[in-house]
């Protein structure tokens, strides 16, 4: 079984060229999962702050967005923006699947932001007021802080599940690093070989974000130390 795995490795991707579709694949998926983890991450944070204004129809609006985006599934929301709303003013297809996805995880950061900050004592906030802290450099230098530590972990499963849910996007016509696995493999004679590669690289890229949020986050936990040695500025 070895021995057949290894000629039609060489065959797709030594003789043939099936490397390089595997390779633009790889680049719209890492493309798609950082932007939409980044910008997600931005206007989760941005609905987070209007939510905190507590304005009732503005909480409203707030919570049937984040409701309705995280109760629906991922391919059916893509779908639904590229054939019935943005795929009608031709925007391509990649852009969006990143407007989609960054709509998503805005939806799962704003409720683990909230969540987090709910659990942070209000007498922290009450205290930084009475130190003279304006209500925006208390939230970002005690508040936001705390609440960090408590969602943080559980937004690095949100950022990995982000990566393992691209590979839907080929729903809407993106050649994703899945998609062009299977475009691959209905090209040559060795049907699995692509499919087993794009697993390897699947998991090889979770295990590097992993690593990466592993590093981010002893240096925030570092920098948080250091701020308590010296104290509340």
């Amino acid at each position: 079984m070895f021995n057949d795995f290894m000629i039609g490795f060489e065959k797709t991707f030594i003789t043939g060229d099936g490397y390089k579709s595997l390779l633009s694949g790889l680049g719209i998926t890492v493309l798609i999962t950082v932007i939409a983890g980044v910008l997600g991450s931005l206007l989760g944070l941005l609905v987070l702050f209007i939510r905190r204004r507590n304005i009732k129809i503005l909480n409203g609006v707030i919570f049937v967005y984040s409701d309705i985006i995280t109760g629906v599934p991922v391919v059916v929301i893509l779908m639904l923006l590229y054939y019935a709303l943005l795929g009608r003013v031709y925007l391509p297809a990649v852009l969006v699947a990143i407007i989609g996805f960054t709509v998503i995880f805005s939806a799962r950061c704003y409720k683990l932001m909230w969540n987090g900050t709910k659990k942070v004592d209000k007498g922290q906030r009450e205290a930084a007021i009475a130190f003279g802290y304006s209500e925006r450099k208390a939230f970002f230098k005690v508040v936001f802080p705390q609440a960090a530590v408590i969602f943080y972990p559980a937004y690095k499963a949100q950022i990995i599940s982000l990566l393992k849910e691209t590979s839907v996007v080929g729903f809407i016509t993106v050649v994703d690093l899945t998609k062009a696995a299977d475009q691959v493999r209905s090209q040559g004679t060795a049907a699995l070989v692509p499919i087993i590669i794009a697993a390897v690289i699947y998991y090889l890229l979770t295990k590097g974000m992993k690593m990466l949020l592993g590093l981010a986050d002893k240096a925030f936990k570092n920098k948080r130390k250091k701020a308590l040695v010296k104290g509340v500025d």
